[in-house]
């Protein structure tokens, strides 16, 4: 018997990724598209016509692998550079009208809760944990116990930001601060990493200095400084990186560090999942326990061919 597929859609600042998975939760489609929203809405503070034709091509691509699998349900979501951009509902209405994919723009908050789904990270079942997600636009910084949210930041610190001189230094003084005070209320807080750099940076360490799924702080800030002084080509040569992530890879790590250490976290677990998966795990939640399905084709038009 044929098993049930569901979807995923996260435009993100820095990329966008469609996530295909069935009813098992086994990996079916993913799709990754370096759109780089962040590159206009941090310069011009709008998205440029021609990333909302690249936007729109992508969209129209993306619906037409979820015909193809037959998805049963789907969620897709905007995330920072979406909501800062100052025509970012009208650049949604004009994707939703011309393909029929619902889009929402979601909070940091809203990214959270995705993020900390208790059926997505086993690991967090005792005690406090820092869920760290940096994108391109903003870093969310969210603390859980038992998958359950206590308290959600979120700052304007993301890769993109960095790479185009955009984060205000009373930003960066925010971020310490307010993570010092919560270093205080909840004492030594490890991390749990999401997202494609934290990953990556994994696999980048020796697999002598991972403990299962664990990153040592210290293996982290070596890789780190091993990686700055390359330029992106370099990285991209010594490292087999995509030139979409050797540019974004040091930034973000760096961003990791300066957590860390306001958090005095010894390790960062790495579940390697994504803001996608999250989204994708209250798609089928929804269906399973709501009778929830949302769609934009009964795929009635197949039969006939």
């Amino acid at each position: 018997m044929n098993k049930l597929n569901f979807a995923a859609i996260d435009i993100g600042t820095n990329a966008a990724r469609l996530l295909i998975k069935n009813e098992d939760g086994r990996v079916v489609e993913f799709i990754r598209y370096p759109l780089r929203l962040g590159e206009d809405v941090f310069t011009i503070g709008e998205i440029s016509k021609e990333k909302q034709d690249m936007m729109l091509r992508m969209m129209n691509g993306f619906r037409q692998m979820m015909r193809m699998y037959k998805v049963k349900s789907y969620r897709a979501c905007a995330t920072s550079a979406i909501r800062e951009a100052k025509n970012g509902k009208a650049v949604i209405k004009r994707i939703v009208k011309n393909t029929e994919i619902d889009i929402e723009i979601i909070d940091a908050k809203q990214e959270a809760e995705f993020l900390c789904c208790s059926r997505l990270v086993n690991k967090a079942q005792g005690g406090v944990w820092a869920y760290v997600d940096v994108g391109g636009g903003s870093t969310e910084v969210t603390f859980a116990e038992h998958g359950d949210v206590l308290e959600t930041r979120a700052y304007k610190i993301g890769t993109l930001r960095i790479l185009n001189d955009k984060v205000e230094a009373a930003t960066k003084n925010q971020l310490k601060a307010e993570l010092a005070e919560l270093n205080a209320k909840y004492g030594k807080v490890n991390i749990i990493g999401l997202g494609g750099n934290i990953n990556k940076l994994f696999q980048l360490i020796p697999i002598k200095e991972r403990d299962n799924l664990n990153m040592p702080i210290k293996s982290l800030a070596k890789i780190t400084k091993t990686l700055s002084p390359l330029s992106v080509e370099q990285r991209m040569a010594e490292y087999y990186l995509k030139k979409d992530r050797a540019d974004v890879i040091v930034p973000a790590a760096k961003i990791f560090l300066v957590v860390a250490e306001c958090l005095q976290s010894e390790y960062i677990y790495v579940p390697k999942i994504s803001l996608a998966d999250g989204i994708l795990a209250s798609v089928y939640y929804d269906y399973k326990e709501k009778g929830i399905v949302k769609m934009f084709d009964d795929y009635s038009d197949d039969e006939m061919l």
